[in-house]
């Protein structure tokens, strides 16, 4: 539980610590995602805005964001904070600016089996550390995200 302790639930407003970019990185059924520049460390994190109104159930979801808060490790997306008005919750989290692995994959068209095997090794670890922590029913897609655009380079689980 030691890292959820450093994860802060910002009572203020996501507009007044972060600056955001109008272009949107991915939209889905809930929400979407944009870049966000933290006004005071000029850090650039991914920032995504879910609409309460389409949530099935806005308590499993803050449920979820304690497990998020808890995961530490390197091939997992980081929690850095999140933020609450009446209409949304935003997560602030790490930016990976390499995109979707899935888009990658497709991008390359073929790639070696050495290749293949660090993209399941870093995979693999994430969901071990995730079971190690009790956590078991994370979302584990071809989604997952890159840090980088090449395929040679790290994953991080979503």
């Amino acid at each position: 539980m030691g890292r959820a302790l450093f994860i802060i639930d910002n009572p203020g407003k996501l507009l007044d610590f972060y600056d955001l970019d109008k272009k949107k990185l991915g939209e889905g059924s809930y929400g979407y995602v944009c870049k966000g520049k933290n006004k005071a460390t000029n850090a650039i994190r991914a920032v995504k805005t879910i609409a309460k109104g389409k949530m099935k159930n806005i308590e499993r979801f803050k449920q979820e964001i304690a497990i998020m808060k808890m995961m530490d490790h390197p091939n997992i997306i980081k929690l850095y904070e999140s933020f609450e008005d009446l209409r949304n919750i935003y997560l602030v989290m790490e930016l990976c600016s390499g995109g979707e692995l899935f888009d990658r994959i497709i991008d390359a068209g073929s790639f070696t089996e050495v290749v293949a095997a660090i993209l399941m090794q870093q995979i693999i670890r994430a969901v071990y550390y995730m079971h190690q922590n009790n956590v078991l029913n994370f979302m584990t897609t071809l989604k997952s995200h890159m840090n980088t655009t090449t395929l040679s380079k790290e994953v991080s689980l979503a």
